[in-house]
This record gives structure tokens, C-alpha cells and sequence, in this order.
């Protein structure tokens, strides 16, 4: 979380992408006013973390060790009869994986070799399956054909329709909140990315950290 501004921040709205960009061009108009009134080192510190922002909404993403997980969910109601391919690449703090579909997915994981999955989340009304994680990766699978009680499933970009779900993730895991999250209705990109090489899971993070 970045510390409070001397100026009040003005209220953020709409999606992540919009919030995260107020916020920075707050940043950008409270350095002009320190600037302007002549006050030097002020303004040096506050550019520090306009530019440490900056660098995390363009790429790379610094990655310092954290021994805090994040939470990371991919969701579809259908994925049709493909596999769904997820590359793990958030390397900065150890990963809790959600992977959550209405209908019955593949999912086929592709983990960075520095990424740390310390475990996965396969909830859904049918059956998941899961296939390329690292060796001893845990797997907990949480759904109807299962004749689980505790399933839940979502999908798409509106975090609102992720609510019950991110519920289920917080009594699963002792209390995590989900950080990001990725998919649509249906699956129709041959990759999906967790980590700072896509653009849009940097905005979200951006947004966790401005709240």
C-alpha cells in the first residue's frame, strides 16, 4: 500500500485501468504544485515514487522476496473442448492459484522456473482438471460432481460477479484476498498470463496497492 499523500487523494472511480491512472496523474499534478512552490526535496521524494509507480505500470515489475502469498484466480463458464494454457509468472511472492469454470476445463500450467505455487484451487459446478504443475504442487478441488457443498465459479472482468467466489477463496485459505483475477465467458486466447508480462494483471495490482 503506498503511503498517504500530503494532498487529500481525490476519490478513484470506475475500473481498475481508470483508477490507477487518476492516481498516478494525482502523483503527477501534486509534484507540479511542489515544483511550482519551490519545494525541492519534497519533490525528489515524491518523483521517487512517481517513477517506482511508473516503472510498475510499464514492465518490468521490481519483485522483491516476500514470504506474503497472493492470490491469483483465471475463470470461464466454458472453455469449449480446448485446454486452457496458464503461465505462472508472479515471482515475487509465493501464488495461490485459483482455477474456477462452470463447465468441465483442462487446465494446463506452465510455472516460470523462479515462480512459487503453493498451492492450487480447482472449484467449478463440474469436474477440473488439472495437468502440468510442478511436482508436489497440491491440488484441492471443490465442485458438484464432486459432491462438494462448498463449490463456487466465476468468470469475466466485472469483480462484482466474483463475490461468492472470492468468499469460498477466503474461508479456503484462512482468510487470503483474491488479487487478481482473468477470463471471460469463454476461453479464447491460446495463453493466459499470471504475472507482469500481461498488462492488465499489472493494472490490478496497481489497484490493490492504491486501496
Amino acid at each position: 500500500m503506498y503511503p498517504a499523500l500530503e494532498k487529500e487523494t481525490p476519490r478513484l472511480a470506475g475500473p481498475p485501468l481508470a483508477r490507477v491512472y487518476q492516481y498516478l496523474l494525482h502523483l503527477r499534478r501534486q509534484h507540479a504544485d511542489l515544483v511550482d512552490a519551490g519545494e525541492v526535496k519534497k519533490a525528489k521524494k515524491l518523483q521517487r515514487r512517481i517513477s517506482e509507480f511508473e516503472r510498475r505500470f510499464r514492465y518490468p515489475v521490481p519483485t522483491p522476496q516476500n514470504v506474503d502469498p497472493r492470490v491469483h484466480a483465471v475463470g470461464f463458464y466454458s472453455a469449449g473442448q480446448k485446454p486452457v494454457r496458464v503461465r505462472v509468472t508472479d515471482n515475487a511472492t509465493p501464488v495461490v492459484l485459483v482455477l474456477t469454470a462452470y463447465e468441465s476445463v483442462t487446465w494446463i500450467i506452465d510455472a516460470c522456473d523462479d515462480a512459487q505455487i503453493d498451492f492450487v484451487i480447482c472449484t467449478g459446478y463440474h469436474k477440473q482438471i488439472v495437468d502440468g504443475l510442478p511436482q508436489g504442487v497440491p491440488v484441492f478441488s471443490y465442485s458438484y460432481d464432486d459432491r462438494s457443498h462448498e463449490y463456487a465459479y466465476a468468470y469475466g472482468s466485472d469483480r462484482a460477479k466474483w463475490e461468492n467466489l472470492e468468499d469460498s477463496v477466503r474461508t479456503w485459505t484462512g482468510g487470503l484476498d483474491v488479487s487478481t483475477v482473468a477470463g471471460s465467458c469463454s476461453a479464447t486466447k491460446e495463453l493466459y498470463v499470471v504475472g507482469p508480462d500481461d498488462p492488465d494483471w499489472r493494472v490490478q495490482m496497481l489497484d490493490c496497492d492504491i486501496q
